[in-house]
């Protein structure tokens, strides 16, 4: 009985020693503090997929590169998965799944000047160029279009004075203003309301044979980690490096 049950043991041991968990290799471009391999974890956004997908039993591996080359990669099978925004231009060749995380773009305007949400017609906003806004397009038909090739290009303009508004994601225009030290925090606000809010999804393409499985065992770990915690633990880690968002009262009529 010793025997047999030392020689299972052995056996165990050399199934175990030859099992490798299958690796999903993830890309995206600098998008603080979402994805940005100088942040820890590569950032907010693919620490949640990293730590739900290594609990699922999977092996994470992440490579930053230029968004239009991350799509390009994942139409060619060069890589598995992106976060992206759920049901975007993605969803003829990939899986998504249910958004994991919600993205607020904001108008941003300079701390002093008295702009309105509600009266924006007529105004120069720096818009990234290649950015996918999501809104009804008549949100933005009344304004004066000026694209650029960084955020941090539009937040450079609107603090010298030569746009009246920047549009990004609440999180991201934090990051920029604790991050670069040509900017100050102070010298921007953040307009009450939303542009829009996007769902973040974790993007899966359809080609890998095991898609729906992964899509699924993260849709799994995502409820675990928001039900013992952790999901608001990593949230609280990232946000901590963010300044408050300066939201000041809009002027009187």
């Amino acid at each position: 009985m010793k025997q047999g049950r030392w020689i299972l043991l052995c056996l165990l041991g050399v199934c175990l020693s030859g099992w490798t968990a299958p690796v999903v290799r993830l890309a995206g471009d600098v998008w603080p503090p979402y994805t940005d391999s100088r942040l820890p974890g590569d950032g907010l956004a693919i620490s949640l997929v990293r730590t739900a997908l290594e609990r699922a039993g999977y092996r994470v591996d992440y490579e930053e590169m230029p968004w239009p080359r991350a799509v390009l990669s994942l139409e060619r099978g060069q890589i598995d998965g992106l976060s992206d925004w759920h049901g975007g231009q993605r969803s003829h060749m990939a899986l998504h799944s249910t958004p994991y995380l919600y993205n607020h773009l904001r108008w941003i305007a300079r701390a002093e000047d008295p702009i309105k949400a509600s009266d924006l017609t007529g105004k120069r906003v720096a818009l990234v160029r290649g950015y996918v806004y999501t809104a009804v397009p008549e949100a933005l038909a009344s304004m004066d279009r000026v694209y650029v090739n960084s955020f941090a290009s539009a937040l450079r303009m609107l603090e010298a004075g030569r746009v009246d508004l920047a549009l990004e994601d609440s999180r991201t225009a934090r990051s920029h203003m604790a991050h670069d030290p040509a900017l100050s925090a102070e010298a921007f606000r953040l307009l009450p309301g939303s542009f829009s809010r996007n769902g973040l999804s974790l993007v899966i393409r359809q080609s890998h044979p095991q898609a729906a499985q992964i899509i699924a065992d993260f849709e799994r770990e995502i409820a675990e980690m928001r039900a013992d915690g952790t999901f608001d633990r990593l949230i609280e880690h990232y946000d901590a490096a963010l300044p408050e968002e300066r939201l000041v009262a809009e002027p009187a009529s």
